[in-house]
């Protein structure tokens, strides 16, 4: 399955940094702003979310991030940016720490 690529690659704080480079434009400017604020490297900073969306994300969550990656020629970027969008956005909302607390 191609999210599992995303976790098994962008694990890597190089690779990851790498594929943020890819994606480029402001997205990548937002984690770069991101990682900087945390004192992490992009790579870093990437690999730390995707591991942390690993643990966190219910099955909707994959689901939702498989749809969104089909049919695109670039999937695991797209993946991976879907993946970083919404642990940044998470992150910024503390919803998955409000879900924790409820469960």
């Amino acid at each position: 399955m191609l999210v599992t690529d995303i976790l098994h690659s962008c694990a890597h704080r190089h690779v990851a940094e790498a594929a943020i480079a890819s994606i480029g434009g402001e997205f990548a400017a937002t984690v770069r702003r991101r990682a900087d604020g945390e004192g992490r490297s992009v790579g870093d900073f990437t690999s730390h979310q995707v591991k942390q969306f690993s643990v966190r994300a219910s099955e909707r969550d994959w689901r939702s991030v498989a749809a969104q990656m089909r049919g695109d020629d670039l999937a695991l970027l797209s993946g991976l940016r879907v993946v970083m969008t919404r642990m940044m956005n998470d992150d910024a909302s503390g919803s998955y720490e409000r879900s924790a607390e409820r469960a």
